[in-house]
């Protein structure tokens, strides 16, 4: 597996930290598809922040569709 940079200087937003869920929530600083490709995961929910063209966007859905959990969310 290609290492993967979780960067201590990513940190979870305040939000989370006052919905008490930043102990749950991972930045990693990697494309979308390189984490999909090299983490072993079933996320609840995945937010992709990537490139903006339609085949970026695509090929990034795809990939994340069938690690997610049955009924999870990728947007």
């Amino acid at each position: 597996m290609a290492p993967i940079n979780a960067s201590p200087k990513v940190s979870a937003t305040p939000m989370s930290s006052a919905m008490n869920i930043a102990d749950k929530i991972v930045p990693i600083k990697t494309s979308t598809l390189e984490a999909a490709k090299n983490l072993n995961v079933s996320p609840h929910l995945v937010y992709v922040d990537a490139s903006h063209d339609y085949a970026s966007v695509y090929q990034d859905i795809r990939e994340w569709y069938e690690k997610l959990i049955p009924g999870g969310i990728c947007c």
